[in-house]
Parts: C-alpha cells; sequence; structure tokens
C-alpha cells in the first residue's frame, strides 16, 4: 500500500510541475527523493533497502506520467 502511494505521490508531483518543463519535473522529483532520503537516515541512523525502492518509486511515478502527457 505504502508503495502505490509512492508512485501516486510521484504522479502527482509530475503532474503540478509539468507545465514547466521535463526537467524541472526530473530535478523536483530528485529534489524531494533526496529529501526523503536525507530525513529517513537522519531519523533512523541508516537508510532502509525499503525507503530506497519507494524512492525509486516516487521517481518511477513521474516517468510514468511524462510518458502519459507525451503519447496523448
Amino acid at each position: 500500500m505504502q508503495a502505490l502511494f509512492h508512485v501516486i505521490a510521484g504522479v502527482l508531483i509530475a503532474g503540478f510541475l509539468m507545465p514547466e518543463g521535463p526537467v524541472v519535473v526530473i530535478l523536483g522529483l530528485a529534489v524531494v527523493a533526496l529529501m526523503k532520503a536525507v530525513y529517513s537516515y537522519l531519523d533512523t541512523g541508516r537508510l532502509a533497502l525499503t525507503q530506497v525502492g519507494y524512492l525509486g518509486l516516487l521517481l518511477a511515478g513521474g516517468v510514468l506520467y511524462m510518458l502519459y502527457r507525451l503519447f496523448f
């Protein structure tokens, strides 16, 4: 369930930033993923493998949205 929320969050962030351009979307998602990783590391003292997977799903959601906008 948490994985699905990360994909949906990536889609929503990409949808919000898409009018600015695809480079801004990628940079925005990268910043969000980086800040989430830093917060997780500072909170627990380590970066869990599941968190890395969730960050990948966040970026994948943004890429899926951009591919959707490209073809439809």
